[in-house]
């Protein structure tokens, strides 16, 4: 099971990753940054869901 910590490492993980794309230069970053923005978001949802469950408990 997913806990708190574990989901806070994970976007801790991709946060990182978009400040890093962000410093890359022209189209490439473009499509990445869009993409990893994509991702982060459905996954805040997906983290926030399983904290809800964690806590739940």
């Amino acid at each position: 099971m997913t806990t708190p910590r574990d989901c806070n490492a994970v976007s801790d993980s991709i946060l990182e990753l978009i400040r890093e794309i962000k410093e890359l230069c022209g189209p490439l970053r473009i499509m990445l940054g869009d993409k990893l923005v994509a991702h982060y978001n459905r996954e805040s949802i997906r983290l926030t869901k399983e904290r809800e469950k964690w806590l739940a408990l």
